[in-house]
């Protein structure tokens, strides 16, 4: 059974060929807004990340020089620095706008604004109620970087 004649010619008509075009564009352009989205909570994220591996390393230095060393946290410019007790920097990142992971904000819940931790690896001013919280927002998105006693962080979006 034919449903339709046809006239001897291949290919498409102008209106299928609009209709397609249409439909493309309409999907590239969902895919693109989603991504662009996928892309920025990613860059929050790894910046967070970036945060909980300097807390490590700081953790790491206390334990491998066997003494005591300061992770100090310059809230205004989004600067970390490890330290020892002398003041020998061993470590600096900096989250502020011209770095590689940058935050909008950066806190940090105690008093000093810096973590201590012992030659043993634990944090010693730390508080000993719960754990003690980096509050961070990167592009738009809060998140809380948690520090317990022992050094181990864990990261939630707020």
């Amino acid at each position: 059974m034919i449903f339709y004649r046809q006239c001897g010619r291949k290919g498409f008509t102008v209106l299928e060929l609009v209709v397609v075009m249409s439909i493309t564009g309409l999907l590239l352009s969902i895919g693109f807004v989603s991504m662009r989205d996928y892309a920025r909570k990613q860059r929050a994220r790894q910046a967070t990340q970036a945060l909980a591996w300097s807390v490590q390393v700081a953790r790491t230095y206390a334990i491998r020089a066997g003494s005591q060393m300061t992770l100090a946290v310059d809230e205004a410019s989004r600067v970390v620095v490890v330290r020892d007790t002398a003041g020998t920097v061993s470590f600096r990142r900096s989250f502020g706008p011209k770095s590689d992971y940058v935050l909008e904000q950066l806190g940090l819940n105690i008093d000093g604004d810096s973590l201590v931790f012992s030659r043993r690896g634990l944090c010693v001013n730390c508080l000993s109620g719960g754990p003690t919280n980096f509050n961070v927002v990167a592009q738009d998105r809060a998140y809380v970087l948690e520090v317990g006693l022992l050094g181990r962080t864990e990261m939630r979006v707020k």
